[in-house]
Parts: structure tokens; C-alpha cells; sequence
């Protein structure tokens, strides 16, 4: 994709955010996948092989990918859904984990955890990367939805908290920090402390459902 189709693309898909939805609220870079991750209330931008953009002769053949997050309507499936905005984006060993909120001033609203998986085939040795399609190795998972109460936020702390005018809106049991390891996700909480979810369980069923299918007809 090129840069003026992303930008056609981004302006079509981030109707209906506040604030400035184009410029980044974090950038990392993975060094292990070559990839540039930027992060969004919408979701993420990844740009690979990012070494190539130094290099004038590949420049050209740099791929940017849009993971952009909507979410159904509880309503009606066949209607248009509901924003979902990132609050928290966390990078480690080549998996990015965000927490997301339905943009809502409702009594109940929701939360939800989602991971990006940069190097879905690391420990497959007969994988063979495909140089036409940079993004053929990356997987994403919805790894928790879970409904919450909304209230206004009298916080100091909150990044949203203003000493004059209208208190932020968020959830009581907002997401306060996050951090990863190889297998597993820890999410401190506002109220409830520490949670924590292996995310292996979900990489190991999609990988048991793919192994599962019937295989191809050979001649």
C-alpha cells in the first residue's frame, strides 16, 4: 500500500474520533521483525522491513499495513459499529498487546485486550518468509472482551483529569499498566489489581484448528 492510498484510507476509517486520530500516541520499533510500529486511538500502523526506507533503491518496496479496530453493534449486526479506542499499547519480543475501550458515556461500556503477533512463525523452522507479502507472519488475537461500569473520573492521576471544567468518563476498573512475556499478559486494574492471561492457549488452538483441516487433494 502506498502512502497516499493510507492516507485516503485512514480518512475514510477514523470518522468519529476526537482529537487528533492521525498523529501517534506511541512509536516503537522491533528490531527482531524490522518492523515500525506506531500506535493510534484507532489502532496501529506497521511499516516493514523498516531498515528499507534508508536504503533509495528498496524504498519503493516498503509495505504499511492498517490494523484498524470496529466493533459490531450489540443491536444489529448489519448496521455500522462502534468505536473502539485504544488506551494502553505495550511492544515486547515482537508482540504487541493493547487495551481498548468502546468509546461510550453509558453506564456500561466495555474493555477489551487485543495482541498482535509480529513473528507468528518463530518456532517453525520450515516456515519460509514470502517476499512479496511482508505481513504474511503477522496474527491477531481478541483475547478478552468484559462488560464495565462508566463513571466520571475525579482522579488527578488520570491522563484525562482537568482541574477546571468536565471531569474525564471512564471506566471504574480502567486499565492502569500492562506488561508481557513470552506466554503471558499481567493487566493492574484500577479497582481489581492484577490480572493476568496466557496467551499461548489461544496461539495453541489456532494452531491445533489449522493442523486439524483436511488436506489439500493430491494427484
Amino acid at each position: 500500500m502506498r502512502m497516499s492510498d493510507c492516507n485516503s484510507t485512514l480518512a475514510y476509517f477514523i470518522q468519529g474520533y476526537s482529537g487528533n486520530p492521525m498523529s501517534p500516541f506511541d512509536v516503537q520499533f522491533d528490531p527482531a521483525s524490522d518492523t515500525l510500529i506506531s500506535s493510534f486511538l484507532w489502532g496501529v500502523s506497521l511499516v516493514r522491513p523498516f531498515s528499507w526506507l534508508s536504503q533509495p533503491d528498496l524504498l519503493a518496496q516498503v509495505q504499511v499495513a492498517l490494523v484498524h479496530y470496529k466493533l459490531l453493534d450489540r443491536g444489529d449486526l448489519h448496521i455500522d459499529g462502534t468505536i473502539a479506542q485504544v488506551r494502553d499499547s505495550i511492544l515486547i519480543q515482537s508482540r504487541v498487546c493493547q487495551a481498548l475501550h468502546e468509546g461510550t458515556d453509558q453506564d456500561i461500556t466495555y474493555s477489551h485486550l487485543v495482541l498482535i503477533d509480529l513473528q507468528h512463525h518463530r518456532l517453525d523452522p520450515l516456515w519460509q518468509k514470502n517476499q512479496s507479502h511482508f505481513f504474511e507472519d503477522v496474527r491477531l488475537w481478541h483475547l478478552e472482551s468484559r462488560s464495565e461500569i462508566g463513571e466520571e473520573v475525579n482522579d488527578p492521576s488520570h491522563p484525562g483529569f482537568v482541574t477546571d471544567g468536565e471531569q474525564p468518563w471512564d471506566v471504574v476498573d480502567r486499565v492502569r499498566d500492562m506488561y508481557m512475556d513470552a506466554t503471558t499478559i499481567y493487566v493492574w486494574r484500577a479497582k481489581t489489581g492484577l490480572h493476568y492471561i496466557d496467551f499461548g492457549i489461544a496461539a495453541k488452538i489456532a494452531s491445533n484448528i489449522a493442523s486439524a483441516a483436511p488436506p489439500e487433494d493430491q494427484e
